[in-house]
């Protein structure tokens, strides 16, 4: 065996790689990019997703409310505009710890994110469950955002 290279066993050879069969058009998704799919049986890789940090910051006591409606309303209301929350969570260490809910969402794009965004903020159902849970009285303080792009970390 030479320094520097691998061992192999002999008479064993790695296969070589099978090309990827592409439907004849539409999209996939394969570790947060975006697969095009075109005509010509080519697999184009396009703009990475995008994440979005959602930070609410609960009127204190208020948390238990904020917790009912993402359990009872919100998940749903995200599943029916096709948005994927990716993570849901407590602060339990740091700032804000006894009310504060953070998630994260996964898009496309940031015109998916605004697509989608625009549609649950005006979906009447959404309107009327929000109002329901907050008759007595408001749930979210404040709601820092962020939006990041894995874009200069693919590879």
């Amino acid at each position: 065996m030479e320094p520097g290279r691998p061992h192999r066993r002999p008479g064993r050879r790695r296969p070589a790689p099978a090309a990827r069969p592409a439907p004849a058009a539409g999209r996939l998704r394969s570790r947060g990019e975006v697969l095009t799919i075109t005509g010509d049986d080519v697999v184009h890789e396009g703009e990475p997703m995008i994440y979005e940090i959602r930070e609410y910051t609960t009127v204190p006591g208020r948390m238990p409310a904020l917790v009912k409606r993402f359990n009872e309303v919100t998940r749903a209301q995200f599943a029916k505009h096709d948005m994927e929350c990716v993570f849901l969570s407590l602060t339990t260490v740091g700032d804000n710890t006894n009310n504060e809910l953070v998630y994260v969402m996964k898009f496309d794009s940031l015109a998916d994110m605004d697509a989608k965004w625009s549609a649950f903020l005006s979906d009447p159902d959404w309107i009327e469950a929000r109002a329901a849970s907050e008759a007595d009285g408001p749930i979210v303080a404040k709601l820092h955002r962020r939006v990041l792009n894995p874009e200069p970390f693919a590879g």
